[in-house]
């Protein structure tokens, strides 16, 4: 699960760096794309399918 913004979708699980280490970069991106996966989770309720606007409220704020 990952983050919706504009059509365009991150999924933490393809989210890795080649080498096995992010660079300062990349480890920003994936943290802020990790916020908000965790902020899905926690709102998460049965029935819901849809978590907009939420991801990209937490992506935005992490990336401030």
């Amino acid at each position: 699960m990952g983050g919706e913004y504009y059509c365009y979708v991150s999924d933490i699980t393809c989210s890795f760096p080649v080498n096995g280490k992010f660079t300062a970069q990349q480890k920003f991106i994936y943290e802020a794309v990790l916020a908000a996966n965790r902020a899905v989770m926690d709102e998460s309720k049965p029935g819901m399918i849809r978590f907009y606007p939420l991801t990209p409220t937490v992506v935005i704020w992490v990336l401030l």
